[in-house]
């Protein structure tokens, strides 16, 4: 894995200039007992993740783990992978999310190419995490995720830290190190190439400025109820749930993985109001027989790429056609252009390039 590239750092001009751990503790000061976010059978509130994800940087940092060190991350939708990416961002080092339908060699791969100092890994989901570490000669440290606290877990998970129960023990963290901004908070994998993987070098404010943009042009708000059914591996999820409900102080409800026949149903318990999809989503969802139901739900906006033909939302769903809006941007980039509320549509377009305040378009 190369180098990971430090930015020089001049000015903080514009209101992304923030690392990860200062923009979450802005929006705890909202309002700090608002549930920020439902998942695997919890409510959090803006509260509890910085706290949480302090006390995981104070845990990360007595395991040894630094600045520019490197933390894989195999789980699935739980509170945890938030926990663990924005503990790690606190003390510079680099959270590195694996996709978790990888077998051992795919694994192995991506741990040996980022150099991981250490991973996190869920008990349900553990064994080519485990077969992979052994792989990998860079792994110091290995923690578990186990959500049933299980007292003997077996040779197996033998010398595997208990990550709840450490982060438990672990007081909030004191900030000792300067980080910049322009700092690399996850490195992202993506399969978007020809080859192996690429690790995409994802900066703090670039995530900021990702969730700064989507709750600007979808008009969000701390009334907003935001639900994905994607993979915390993927940056959709990242982007523009997690970053996009922090910005706006809004609500997110988190599934653990797409349906096509629980989708409607979900998205009507969450009462979401804000949905975000990925391109194959719409066409599964065409395939089923649509219901009365479906529709009776809160959704003010479907965001998601790539355009549609206006003959598929017309066979689809034409009664979505005015609440589904798409845009293009890349793991690289985060955003590139997207449809305005209330704009004229044209067909199969993803939108205009949109400056934010202080950006050029080139």
């Amino acid at each position: 894995m190369a180098d990971i590239i430090k930015e020089s750092d001049n000015s903080r001009s514009n209101p992304w200039d923030l690392c990860l751990g200062e923009f979450i503790d802005s929006c705890v000061s909202h309002d700090p007992d608002k549930v920020f976010i439902e998942i695997a059978g919890q409510k959090i509130s803006y509260k509890k993740l910085q706290e949480s994800s302090s006390q995981t940087a104070s845990m990360f940092k007595s395991l040894g783990i630094g600045y520019g060190d490197r933390v894989c991350l195999y789980l699935p939708n739980c509170a945890e992978f938030l926990y663990a990416w924005f503990g790690l961002s606190r003390i510079g080092a680099i959270a590195v999310p694996v996709n978790t339908a990888y077998k051992t060699a795919e694994t192995a791969y991506i741990l040996n190419d980022a150099e991981a100092s250490a991973v996190v890994g869920h008990i349900d989901i553990l064994s080519s995490l485990a077969e992979a570490v052994g792989l990998c000669d860079s792994v110091n440290h290995c923690l578990i995720v186990d959500p049933h606290r299980e007292v003997d877990r077996g040779d197996q998970h033998k010398g595997w830290i208990d990550f709840t129960s450490r982060i438990e023990t672990s007081g909030l963290y004191a900030p000792g190190i300067d980080i910049s901004p322009s700092d690399v908070s996850m490195l992202v994998y993506t399969s978007g190439t020809t080859g192996n993987p690429k690790g995409v070098q994802v900066t703090h404010k670039m995530y900021v400025a990702a969730g700064q943009g989507f709750a600007h042009w979808t008009h969000a708000t701390d009334k907003d109820r935001f639900f994905t059914c994607l993979p915390y591996f993927h940056a959709n999820a990242q982007y523009y749930s997690t970053m996009g409900a922090l910005a706006a102080r809004a609500t997110l409800i988190v599934s653990d993985r797409f349906s096509a026949s629980a989708f409607w149903g979900q998205v009507r318990e969450a009462q979401a109001t804000v949905v975000n999809f990925i391109g194959m989503m719409m066409p599964v969802l065409s395939k089923q027989d649509p219901k009365d139901s479906d529709l009776d739900n809160t959704v003010r906006l479907f965001y998601g790429s790539p355009a549609f033909d206006p003959e598929f939302l017309t066979s689809f769903r034409s009664d979505l056609e005015q609440i589904l809006f798409v845009g293009f941007g890349m793991t690289e980039t985060c955003y590139g252009t997207i449809e305005g509320i209330g704009a004229l549509r044209r067909p199969n377009s993803s939108g205009l390039a949109e400056e934010a305040s202080g950006s050029e378009i080139r």
